[in-house]
């Protein structure tokens, strides 16, 4: 296998790391390109090209291009780094590579080394951006940046706002994020090849920091606002993972997309079930009441009232949940 381009085509040489569908949009836009050659490509080491999964597989398109491509369990392996210094790249673009690259490889790049993230940094750094963007009501969007040694910590090279509507589902803003981060790289990566690129420092006050984690690991907190409730059930709605979760004597359920604030019905007990119709389940909240339409329960998704009947819940009883701790560092 080689690169996609050789002879004096070739100006830029670019190793590609990561995955899901904007890697692959990527790598296509480069494959175009004249002045790039894709002299590899990495990509994240559980990218399995015969697995079935709800994205593209990046390794399975590299095979297909013929492009040569490396897959170790971690690209600051020791062991590795002759062969990324053999390739003598330019510029390391990272998306959605799973593991921060140590310095020695961050200072093998001629020009530099690069990551496209989900999030509108210096907020939502770290795991699971989008989410966390939706839960703690911030924009969601994309920031093409410079990697240094920390965690989204690089000096920004543009960012694009991707408003969520009040819902829009943490999916559906990945959708759109993805589009955001095709027009950020269309637009500056051809920058970066001339060594032109944008550059500001980040302002780190009022940032934030996520670690690895679902957030609250799913489990809704009834004592929140209706509000804060939604937010955290379309934030946790990204098919095919499971979404914001209650309980009930110890039987645990899914609480689907759509939730609603309604009006009236004053301050109750947090997660009682306060009236059950074929169309909804009123729940108490902290400051009021949440329409939940459906339910999955052991993986089957049912109207709600039929969910809470087969659990043996009824108006008066108490869903559980568990209060929430944030595991943000700024």
């Amino acid at each position: 296998m080689g690169s996609c381009k050789s002879g004096a085509a070739a100006v830029r040489r670019v190793i590609l790391l990561g995955g899901k569908a904007l890697a692959v949009q990527a790598l296509e836009k480069m494959l175009r390109m004249p002045e790039v050659d894709v002299v590899a490509v990495i990509p994240c080491a559980d990218d399995d090209p015969e697995a079935r999964r709800w994205y593209p597989s990046l390794a399975c398109h590299a095979r297909e291009r013929d492009l040569t491509s490396y897959q170790p369990r971690s690209v600051n392996e020791e062991g590795f780094l002759p062969v990324i210094q053999e390739l003598r790249p330019d510029v390391l673009l990272s998306i959605f590579y799973d593991k921060i690259l140590k310095p020695h490889v961050l200072h093998v790049p001629a020009l530099a080394a690069v990551n496209v993230h989900f999030g509108l940094l210096p907020y939502n750094r770290g795991s699971f951006p989008i989410p966390w963007a939706i839960i703690d009501g911030n924009d969601p969007g994309v920031t093409m940046h410079y990697m240094d040694p920390g965690v989204d910590t690089g000096d920004i090279i543009a960012q694009m706002a991707v408003p969520a509507s009040a819902c829009e589902t943490a999916y559906q803003v990945y959708e759109r994020c993805t589009a955001a981060g095709l027009c950020l790289f269309e637009q500056y990566f051809p920058l970066l090849l001339q060594g032109r690129g944008p550059r500001r420092r980040q302002r780190f006050q009022g940032g934030t920091y996520y670690r690895p984690g679902d957030p609250f690991d799913r489990w809704i907190d009834w004592s929140q606002s209706a509000e804060q409730v939604c937010r955290f059930v379309r934030a946790l709605t990204f098919p095919p993972f499971p979404t914001a979760r209650a309980s009930f004597r110890d039987r645990e359920m899914e609480v689907c997309h759509p939730v609603w604030p309604l009006q009236g019905g004053g301050r109750r007990r947090p997660g009682k079930v306060i009236d059950i119709t074929l169309s909804r389940v009123t729940v108490a909240t902290g400051d009021g009441l949440l329409g939940v339409r459906t339910v999955k329960l052991g993986g089957e998704e049912l109207p709600a009232a039929e969910a809470l009947s087969r659990v043996g819940c009824s108006v008066g009883d108490v869903l559980d949940g568990v209060p929430w701790v944030k595991t943000e560092a700024a």
